[in-house]
Parts: structure tokens; sequence; C-alpha cells
């Protein structure tokens, strides 16, 4: 058993966690109930303490410095001659200097200046600054106090155990910890070393060969399930070299081999596997969420960060206002711009009874509008927390287990990011807000989190974790000899010559160090498995040759691609008929005629838009949306020929005077815009929009100045349509009337558009101007388009008869495609009644099968995840007797 005032060092944290388990449990075994736990910490965090303990008890010791606020003078001295924001290289400079010092390298002010290249000439001068800064503000970092360290235990200045213990160390510690024991040794410290297990001898061993890397991981895992499924009291691991690279992939085939419902979006079960290296903290959910919440900005939020807000589950309030704040969502999509400010939002949330957000929300506007324009790093931490608590974040369920200690890790965060202060002069102490949260976010994604092991009985470890560890059962991966000994990696900052004594730096330190490693993973379990991935073509592999010190290896070579996801097919409910909804009892209904283009275009979409409701909440894009610049042209026009009447009017103009006219409606039109959207447009692009929007309307006036003489008799004219067994509301943009009396029924398009739209005899495109030339009274005596667009200007229409406008042809000398059949007007017009009455009836009916007009009809339809064309006409690719036109003809692909 431990005793209170033993230490003992380990290699890594996993290790001394579970040796502190076992002290905890075998003290529980002999029924003891409180005890004193004795102190087990990885060897550098108990150096570390070492230091700060020093510090506390001696006051003229000189003040520690954090890692975190040694990185921050680095970057600091950096900057001063590099680019901003240089930090990957201040990590670089920082991990050297303690190399330096771990590995009792020169001191660089040793170092000559012949051997040195650019970068190490460059790395001389920063830590020179460096130790000037140090000095000066009687500071000492880490690197520091290990080169002091042996001196300072032989004058005894430092209260040290009577007793260490180093713990699981295949690999000895840099040499300036062994200076420290030797010293501590010299002092009367009784330093021991535990023995380290031996490899259980075995006669033969299996090693596993697959294709991929994919392929080895899924093995291994299945095999670690199967033996635990076996074996339900012992544990097994597997050890993936770079595991930190691989985390993603290993993650994902453990989550689906492990626990597949989880994968397919199910509740997690408890774990029965734990990685023991973990993601940055600032990509957890609920770190990453904080941090968005600080960028906030109160006078400009754009739309997709006003939504991830509103449904954060950790904001308070959420599980009580969860529809109110989901529909807020789809309000504010549908009815603002991009750009917001905190105002629209308070104000659309009280409108719409989110009463919790909105008192939340109002407290935060107010808290981030008193946040200060520069404060130091510990008032900074001060800030955010009170802007986070300001807005309930945190409060809105109950944590559980992982996100309690994501928690943690964030308190812990803000701890670090305070005490970056004490790594600032007095003259430069202050941090503007974009400076603090760039910090903070850097000291989050630093930070790795991995939620503790709950006594999985799976282990997923990289090389250094396992060291040291004992397991019933051992799965090495990634041994081929391109990774066994790994190739040298010397520090750029350090020249070559002083990196002898460190073993990555050589190929003989390589090879050592990969002998000592393989020895310890050798040891780790009674029953060992290997494996290794047969590379490709380009680069194939073998298995490392260091395997055969320890026996002989059976190569086993997998061919067949691994499987992931061991779960049977579900049955699928088979339904005879799903294409036929009930008949609609209302006659009159919403969406005019734009229901009937949608029941052309596929009846599932007509179905799912116009009787369920599903309509399409699209976030919109910066800037004016096509919709909201279409409906500018149209009201520009309508309050332009209010005033001109005709086209007596219109020639009453000069080209000054139209072009007066047409930039005073623009404006109007932008200024009704922006009082109601103020973050809408900036001013720059407000003058780009008043341009655009200018020159089309005065060139199409232009245009219709060409015209014979007309009389705008209705404008913006809404009107009643009966269409089969409908009634369907309507808005003509505008009538004119001939001299004659006929009538002519024209439709603004600001997009894409064309006659073939009107397509008599297939399924017609858009059925709104025929519709208005069957329903109105008089009946009109032609159609047409007002194309103003990007791609030109100009009518597009047919008629009964000539009518001397450009670009309306008299139905019958318009023979293209497909209006060759069409003999006269009447007849064209009776083609139209049959097709649109029939979509009528169809709608009415419930008739709603997949049936897209063409494949191009479903590229931006919001209702494919629920109709599934995609995996239906995946599924009918394979059927190779079966084109997609057939698949079409047959009354629809799901009918």
């Amino acid at each position: 058993m431990l005793q209170p005032e033993d230490v003992i060092l380990t290699p890594n944290a996993r290790l001394a966690r579970t040796l502190q388990l076992a002290d905890t449990q075998q003290q529980l075994d002999q029924g003891t109930h409180a005890w004193a736990r004795p102190t087990i910490q990885p060897l550098s965090v108990w150096f570390r303490q070492l230091q700060v303990d020093a510090f506390i008890a001696h006051a003229k010791m000189p003040i520690p410095l954090t890692p975190e606020q040694a990185r921050i003078l680095w970057q600091r001295i950096i900057e001063s001659e590099v680019f901003a924001g240089q930090s990957g290289l201040a990590k670089m400079a920082e991990a050297a200097y303690l190399k330096i010092h771990e590995y009792a390298c020169p001191h660089p002010s040793a170092w000559s200046k012949s051997m040195l290249n650019e970068d190490q000439r460059a790395f001389v001068r920063w830590a020179l600054a460096y130790e000037q800064h140090c000095q000066r503000h009687h500071w000492l970092d880490f690197g520091g106090f290990l080169s002091i360290l042996p001196s300072w235990i032989r004058e005894e200045r430092l209260s040290l155990p009577s007793a260490i213990t180093l713990h699981g160390f295949h690999i000895e510690p840099a040499p300036i910890y062994l200076q420290a024991f030797a010293a501590m040794a010299e002092v009367g410290v009784n330093i021991t070393h535990q023995a380290t297990p031996e490899p259980t001898p075995c006669d033969t061993y299996r090693l596993h060969a697959f294709p991929t890397i994919d392929d080895e991981l899924i093995h291994a895992i299945g095999w670690a399930r199967d033996h635990i499924e076996r074996h339900p009291h012992q544990r097994v691991a597997i050890v993936v070299p770079g595991l930190q690279q691989q985390l993603d992939r290993v993650e994902k085939h453990a989550k689906a081999i492990l626990d597949p419902p989880a994968m397919c979006l199910e509740a997690p079960s408890i774990p029965s596997w734990h990685i023991s290296l973990g993601h940055p903290l600032s990509k957890t959910p609920w770190v990453a969420q904080a941090l968005h919440v600080l960028k906030l900005s109160p006078h400009k939020i754009h739309q997709p960060d006003a939504a991830r807000l509103l449904a954060s589950p950790w904001v308070k309030g959420m599980d009580d206002e969860r529809a109110e704040r989901h529909r807020l969502i789809l309000w504010l999509n549908d009815k603002e711009p991009y750009w917001l400010d905190a105002g629209t939002i308070i104000r659309r949330a009280k409108s719409i009874n989110a009463h919790a957000f909105t008192r939340q929300f109002s407290r935060w506007h107010s808290k981030r509008l008193g946040s200060p324009t520069r404060a130091t790093s510990n008032q900074w931490a001060e800030q955010f927390q009170e802007e986070l608590t300001s807005l309930g974040f945190g409060f809105g369920r109950t944590l559980d287990r992982v996100e309690y200690q994501t928690l943690q890790h964030w308190h812990r965060v803000l701890e670090q990011f305070a005490g970056l202060q004490a790594a600032y002069p007095t003259e430069a102490a202050t941090l503007s807000r974009a400076q603090a949260l760039e910090q903070l976010n850097a000291l989050a994604h630093e930070m790795l989190f991995r939620e503790q092991d709950p006594g999985a009985p799976i282990a997923l470890l990289g090389i250094q974790e396992a060291l040291g560890a004992q397991f019933d059962a051992v799965w090495l991966t990634g041994m081929d000899e391109d990774s066994w000994p790994a190739a040298p990696r010397r520090d750029p900052l350090i020249p070559g010559g002083f990196q002898a004594n460190i073993l990555t730096a050589s190929a003989d330190g390589c090879l050592a160090l990969a002998k000592q490693q393989l020895a310890g993973l050798m040891a780790t379990a009674p029953l060992i498995h290997a494996s290794y991935g047969l590379g490709d073509d380009a680069l194939p592999l073998k298995a490392s040759r260091l395997l055969t010190v320890w026996g002989e290896w059976v190569i086993e070579t997998h061919t067949q691609p691994g499987q992931a996801m061991p779960m049977a097919q579900a049955s699928l409910e088979v339904v005879a008929d799903d294409s036929k909804a009930a008949n609609l009892e209302e006659t009159t209904t919403r969406g005019g005629v734009h229901l009937l283009n949608a029941q052309s275009t596929c009846p599932f979409k007509a179905f799912g838009q116009y009787r369920l409701k599903a309509r399409d909440h699209r976030t919109p894009r910066p800037g004016i949306s096509a919709k909201d610049r279409g409906t500018m042209v149209h009201d520009a026009l309508e309050s332009i020929w209010h005033e001109l009447k005709d086209s007596e009017g219109l020639a009453s103009l000069d080209d000054n005077a139209l072009q007066q006219k047409v930039e005073q409606h623009v404006g109007d039109q932008l200024n009704a815009y922006l009082a109601k959207h103020p973050k809408g447009l900036e001013e720059s692009a407000r003058h780009l929009e008043a341009e655009n929007l200018t020159l089309k309307i005065h060139r199409w006036l232009t245009l219709e100045r060409q015209r014979p003489s007309f009389r705008a008799k209705h404008v913006e004219n809404s009107v009643q349509l009966t269409i089969g067994p409908l009634t369907l509301e309507g808005k003509v943009d505008r009538i004119d009337e001939l001299p004659n009396g006929d009538h002519i029924v024209i439709d603004y398009k600001t997009g894409e558009t064309g006659r073939s739209d009107w397509n008599p005899s297939g399924r017609i495109k858009d059925g709104q101007l025929p519709a208005y030339a069957l329903s109105l009274d008089p009946p009109p005596k032609a159609i047409a388009f007002a194309k103003i667009n990007k791609d030109g200007i100009g009518f597009e229409g047919l008629s009964d008869h000539p009518l001397d406008i450009a670009g309306i042809e008299p139905i019958e000398k318009y023979k293209r495609s497909p209006f060759k059949a069409i003999e006269d007007w009447d007849t064209l017009v009776a083609s139209w009644r049959t097709q649109l009455q029939r979509l009528a009836s169809d709608f009415q009916q419930g008739h709603a099968p997949v049936d897209p007009a063409k494949p191009a009809s479903c590229q931006y339809c919001h209702l494919k995840p629920v109709c599934r064309i995609q995996e239906r006409r995946a599924w009918l690719d394979g059927e190779e007797d079966k084109s997609h036109d057939a698949m079409l003809s047959d009354g629809g692909i799901l009918e």
C-alpha cells in the first residue's frame, strides 16, 4: 500500500490516474473510509509544482512563468520583428528553448554565428531578448528553473520529499531531470526505480496485414469488441501510433463498431471504450458556443449567428421556449436581411412571445454595449464571464457528465487567460477586445479535452499513453518498417551538432527509441496482436524488422474490407399507395397560380408546400435578396405609372427628366427598405443598388417609349381566379389598354424566363399569365413578360394578332416548338385552360406522386429529405433496363 509521504512520478498522466485509482480501490477493499492520498503525478507536472512551491516558500524567488505566459512573451518578442500573428512560430521557439534546457545544450549566446542559419540566428536574438525581459521583471520560466534546479537542490533551497519512486519509465527522462534526481540523491532523497515488467515470452505472435489504415483500425476495434464479449471482466487496449493525427478516424470507427445506434443519431450508450487523447477544447460544443457568444457584436449580427444563438440548448429558458425560438429563427429568415442588429432581434423576440430570451438578450445587449475598449486580461476574463452570465449561457439545461467536465476546463482556461496579465509590462498591459478574444481562443485551442475514463474495458491509446500500462490483451497497429523506427526530426531552431543527446534528432537515436518503446509495448499484456498497412503501389510497406527480436511472427494477410457497422438491415414498412392524399375540402386556397406551377413541376412539391405548409426557410445572403430587388422594381414602376398614366405621359419627359424621376422613385424604395432594415445595406452597397436599379428601369422606360399609343389601365391590380375546382388570388403587374380597346397583360420579370414556360402541350412551367388570359374579363389579346434583368431589356410574349411591339409575336406566325401545332389564339387559350384545370383538379384531389418534370426541378427543392428522390434514383440507376425517362413516364418515380 502506498504511504502518504511517498512521491510517485510517472511518464504520463494516464498512468498516474491508474495508480491513484488502484490505491483507492485497495484502501476501499481493506475497509478504510478516510486516508491521506499519496502524491502520484506525471514527471513534468510535479517539477512545475516544485517551482511554484519554491516561490511560495521563499519571497525572493523569481516569479514563475506559466507556459501560457511564456508563450505570450515569446510571441510579443517575435512580433516585434516578424509579421504579427505568428503564434505557431512562438510555439516553436518556446519548445526549442525548453529543449535546450532539458537536454543540457549550450546556451544560445555561446553558439558560433558561423554555424547558424538565418532562422537560428533569429532564434538567438529572440532568446536573448526573452531572457532580458525575464531578468528585468524578475520572472523565471520552467526551462530556466530546470537549469538551476540541481544547484538549488544542493543548496537545500527546496523542500523535498524523503523518497521518490519513478514508475513506468521504459524511456529515461531528459538529462536535466536525471541531473536533478542525482542532486536529490546527494542530499538524502531516496530515488528508486519501479521495475518495469518484462515481455511475456511467446513462441509465436500473430501479425496482421491490411490493405488500408481504415481496414486495420476496423479489424482491431472489432477484435477488441469480440474479446470483451468473451471475457467481460478483462481490459484490452489498441495502440495507435500518431493517434492525435488520426483521432477523427479512430473515433468514427470506434463509434460505428462499439455503439452503432449512436452512429445512427440515437442516444449514445454507456461508453465501452475510451480514447486517451482529445480534441482542442475550443472544438467542444459547449466552449465553441461560448466563444461564439463572446464574438458577437451588438451592432451587426448576421443571420447564421443569430440562429445559432437562438437554437443553443445552453441559453436559459430553452426548454420552455423551444418552439418560440425556432419560430423566431424562421421568421428572421423570411422577413429580415442577412445582417441584423441586436435591437431588431429583441423586438422580434418580444413580438413572438419569447419573453425569457428577450430579457436575457436585452441584459446581454446592455452588458455588451458597456464593454471597455481596452482592458487587462484579468479584466477581460471578468467581462467575458459577466456577458455569458447575463445571457443565461450555461443555464439552459442540466449539464451532462461530459459537459460538466468541459465547464471545468473552460474555467481553467479563463484562469490561464486572466494570468496572462503578468506577462505584460505596465506600459502594454491592456488589450483590445479582438486581441483578448484571439488569446482566449488560442488558449482554448491548445488545451486538449477528453472526458475522464469511466472505467471502460477498451482503451485506445497513443504510444506514450500506453507505456507503463497493464492490460489483459493489446493490439499494436501501425507496425510497418516506415514507422518503426521513425525518421529523424531535428529541431530547426537548434544547430544540429547540439542535438546529439536528443533521441529523435538522429537515426541511431530513433532506432534506440523505437527499441525502447517496443520493449515497453510488448510488456503491456500477456496477449499481443500486431498489424500494419500494406501501403499502395507508390509506397508499398512491409512489417518492421524490429518485431523479430520478440519471437516468431505469423503473418495473416486480410484482403476483404472491414465491416464497420455490423447491423442487420431493418425491415421497412411497405405502403401500397403513398401518392394519394385526401381531397382538399376548401376550394379557396392561398398560393395563387404559384400553387399550380408547383403542381406541374412536381405534384409532391405542391402537396408539401401548400397542403403540409412545409415552407422553404432559407438563410438570406448578404445584400438585398433577388426577391426584394424584384419587389423594388415592381414598386418603383407602379409609382411611376401612377404618375405617368399612359404613353403620352411617358413621352412628355425628356431624358434628364425621366432620369430624375427614376432616381427619385428608386431612392424612395431604397430608403423605405433601409428604414425597415437598418443593417440591410452599407452606404457603398446602397449606392451600387441605386445605380443598378436606376439603369435597368430607365432602359425599360426608354424601350416603352418606342411602343404605339397605350394606357396603363391597371397597375398591381388584385384579381380572383377560378380555375377548375379552385379559387385563387392573383395580382396583375400591369394591364395596358390599346386605342382599339384590346388589353395586354404584362408581368415584370427580373429573373430568367421565356415563352417556353407557357408550354401548351406538356407540363407548363409558369401558368400565371395563361391563367390571367383565360380568367380576366374582358379577356386580353396578348400576354407578355417584361424582362428587366441582367441579360437585357425587352418584351417576350404572344398575341392574338400583330401589335407592332417588338418581342410580342402573333400566335399564327409563331411556329417554334412547342407552339407549332397551335393555329390561333383561342386554341392556345383552350389548351392552357385544359392544363390548368387538370392541375387544379389534381391538387384538390390530393394527387401527389414524387414526379419531377425533369431532374433539374429537384436541384433547389427543399423537400428532397422528405421525398428521398436521390436515394430512389440511386437505386434505379442500378437497373440497366429502366432509364430515367421511362421512370417518369410511368406516372411518378415513387408512385
